[in-house]
């Protein structure tokens, strides 16, 4: 803590205090003694009397005492709650620079975006700053432990900042900062957040450290001043159109088919009038008006292209009136087209398959011509069954449901085996029939050269449900905690002890944590992992009949069509599917292992160099994480390209796209509420422009100055003196009883 005064060797003013007293000493009169015996009654009064003008006096000496000291007080100018000594305030500091470079600090007005505001405020905080200072500059993108820096350092690093969409919270970088600064021995410690306050750029959950975690007794918790600087228009102020959402989100198209794409648009400020325009692998395909009310969000009507095979991109692109924020005007979309899948459904009964294949293919949009199906299911009964037929077209089909089955033949088992080692799929699903002849599964060998475990006795359970799931498993992604609370919920009447053979894994099981689904790898000739086969250990379908179906997962919410629509893919190698994704996000691209890779390279959109990638390891797929911190938004956002060299000599292109995240799109700032409950109340300041940042910078380093109250008590004691003044000293009437005579008449 340092000086209390800005001119301490005025505080010896205060002495002066002492004149009114010497004064009265050196002019004090020795009154005469007058013996006058015909006044002695008067002297009792006269004692009293000056009694009273003795205490009147001393009242009035007082106020003149502290009116004097008071303004030797007040031009030594006083402070409260001071950081830094007197007249040290350009001292050495520990100074914390945080800088918002989400995408909403594109946000452009007279040419100028909010970062390039940030920036120059960042300059005139430099300015003034001690060149002995330590400086460390934060990028909400990048949060990372911060280099010790000079001021002069600190400008060249500050120049080099851009926008990256692929952002993180401020949450972060603030608790980074405040812990870095607060290890600092200066003698001022502060961190700087230069930022517009949209809500998205916060996350209302993540705790934000400003205590410093140090053992250094001169730290306390709150000696690090934080301000906040706000960059960004009031709400009402703002104004922006932007593409908020698009589907369809999976990226899986059959081949001909109708796509209806659904874009949204969300006006902020005012209305919104565009030209919603529809690129299709660079060419221009259609374009559609659109006008949104302030404040709210409308779609653009449906833009339904048909694709042939390959890879294909879709861009869609607002026209129009100019837009302070571009970067969320435009999106990017990205398809793999293949023939329609194909899905195989063995059951002898179409009963046991409707629920499975309604699920995958519904029945209601088989003769729609508009209505895209990315899966055709067909469904083949066991007592008609052409196995040679079937032999022969099972690798067209991207995966097999046996549903039911009550004596699969040793022929069958062989014929999807042979399937799965060139890389199928194959689902098995139990039932009454199955529970009536288990041999045909655990004592066939062929049976048992695929299927994950031995089928044991059926039991029945009426207060059972699914329990734990596998959440590593790309089968449940990228929604398997929903998943897992909503099957937590499905009752489960009956089902069938099962014991998973070495290697196989369960990827759900009922509330007992006996399994439910079971997973194992068949691998091909060369030993490496080619299909998959799952096993449901209770029923995939629903018998009418009272107390006769084995659960009701079928008719469940949303559990069974998720799951069932998620396994086809799945099995095929094409899960996560999601080939345009939001900056931050991961994108997995399925692989095929028909061939060794020997190189994988990512191109981005504009002219950056290729970036290498590392493969994968064997029967896993490509992991690309869009969170580069090499990447700025021109090269993060729009189309990707993959290619991998092979050992075959035979190369693949592949491909995705990158947009601006959802959130970006709300521009609404961060309520004081909020800012409250995530700093406390009592933590920061809040500044709108540099004079003010300047004011609340003062008054935290300098503290408080009291002379504005001291004037004011100066200014009362100076009326309350000539109050007194005129009431002791003024001229009173003689009355006649204060006469002589009439006293000694009185007296007589």
């Amino acid at each position: 803590m340092g000086s209390l005064f800005l001119n301490t060797s005025l505080v010896a003013g205060v002495a002066l205090a002492a004149i009114p007293v010497v004064l009265h000493l050196l002019l004090k009169q020795t009154p005469k003694h007058v013996v006058f015996p015909a006044l002695r009654l008067l002297r009792h009064r006269q004692e009293r009397t000056t009694q009273r003008l003795r205490i009147k006096n001393w009242l009035l000496l007082l106020a003149r005492m502290a009116l004097l000291a008071l303004m030797a007080l007040a031009l030594a100018r006083p402070r409260f709650d001071a950081k830094v000594a007197a007249g040290d305030e350009n001292v050495e500091s520990a100074m914390a620079l945080v800088f918002d470079t989400s995408l909403s600090m594109a946000y452009t007005e007279q040419g100028r975006s909010r970062l390039d505001d940030a920036k120059t405020l960042a300059e005139q905080l430099l300015q003034r700053t001690h060149t002995a200072s330590d400086v460390y500059v934060l990028n909400s993108g990048r949060p990372a432990e911060p280099a010790r820096l000079s001021p002069a350092a600190a400008r060249s690093l500050i120049a080099t900042l851009e926008i990256e969409p692929a952002n993180q919270p401020l949450n972060t970088a603030i608790s980074l900062a405040a812990q870095t600064v607060a290890q600092s021995d200066k003698p001022r410690r502060e961190v700087f957040v230069l930022t517009d306050l949209t809500r998205s750029a916060w996350n209302p959950t993540e705790t934000i450290r400003l205590d410093a975690r140090t053992d250094r007794p001169d730290s306390p918790a709150n000696s690090v001043a934080l301000y906040l600087l706000n960059l960004g228009p009031p709400d009402n102020a703002r104004s922006d159109a932007a593409i908020t959402r698009v589907e369809p989100a999976n990226s899986l198209v059959g081949q001909d088919e109708p796509l209806p794409i659904r874009a949204f648009v969300r006006a902020t400020g005012q209305p919104a009038r565009r030209i919603a325009e529809f690129f299709v692998d660079g060419q221009k395909r259609d374009q559609k008006a659109i006008t949104v009310p302030a404040g709210s969000e409308a779609e653009i009507p449906v833009f339904s292209p048909r694709f042939g095979p390959g890879l294909h991109r879709v861009e869609i692109r607002l026209s129009g009136e100019s837009d302070p924020l571009p970067a969320n005007d435009a999106y990017f979309l990205t398809f793999d087209v293949h023939p329609a899948v194909k899905v195989l459904v063995l059951a002898d009964s179409a009963l046991d398959a409707q629920y499975v294949a309604n699920a995958i293919d519904p029945e209601i949009l088989r003769n729609r011509d508009d209505a895209p199906r990315p899966y055709h299911v067909e469904l083949r009964l066991t007592g008609e069954l052409d196995l040679d037929r079937l032999r022969r077209e099972l690798p067209g089909f991207a995966s097999v449901f046996l549903l039911n089955v009550e004596r699969p033949a040793p022929a069958l088992w062989q014929a999807l085996s042979d399937y799965l080692r060139q890389g199928g799929g194959l689902v098995i699903g139990v039932g009454d029939r199955v529970a009536a002849d288990l041999d045909a599964y655990n004592a066939t060998p062929e049976a048992q050269a695929l299927l994950p475990a031995s089928l044991g006795r059926l039991r029945s359970h009426p207060e059972m449900t699914f329990g734990r799931l596998d959440i590593g498993s790309a089968l449940f992604a990228p929604y398997a905690q929903e998943l897992a609370s909503e099957l937590a919920r499905v009752p489960i009447y009956k089902s069938l002890l099962a014991t998973p053979v070495e290697g196989a894994r369960v990827l759900l099981a009922y509330e007992d944590d006996s399994p439910a689904l079971i997973e194992r790898l068949v691998t091909n000739p060369e030993g490496t992992p080619a299909g998959r086969v799952l096993l449901w250990t209770t029923a995939l379908t629903r018998v009418p009949q009272v107390n006769a179906s084995w659960n009701e997962f079928p008719i469940a919410d949303w559990s069974f069509f998720y799951l069932m629509n998620q396994t086809v893919p799945y099995l095929a190698g094409r899960t996560e599917l999601r080939l345009h994704v939001e900056a931050g996000e991961t994108v997995t691209l399925p692989l095929d292992s028909s061939s060794r890779i020997l190189d994988i390279s990512a191109q981005p959109p504009g002219r950056t160099p290729p970036i290498r990638l590392s493969e994968p390891a064997p029967g896993r797929p490509l992991s690309i994480s869009t969170r580069l911190a090499s990447l700025k938004a021109d090269n993060l956002l729009g189309f990707w390209s993959v290619t991998l060299a092979r050992q075959n000599g035979q190369g693949q292109i592949l491909g995705f796209s990158v947009n601006p995240p959802t959130a970006e799109a709300d521009l609404t700032q961060i309520d004081r509420a909020s800012l409250d409950a995530l700093l406390g109340p009592d933590r920061y300041k809040l500044a709108t422009n540099i004079d003010d940042l300047n004011r609340q910078v003062q008054e935290t380093t300098i503290g408080r100055e009291a002379f504005p109250w001291l004037m004011l008590l100066i200014l009362l004691l100076v009326t309350l003196e000539n109050f007194l003044a005129n009431r002791f000293y003024r001229d009173r009437p003689q009355t006649p009883a204060a006469t002589p005579t009439r006293a000694l008449a009185r007296a007589s």
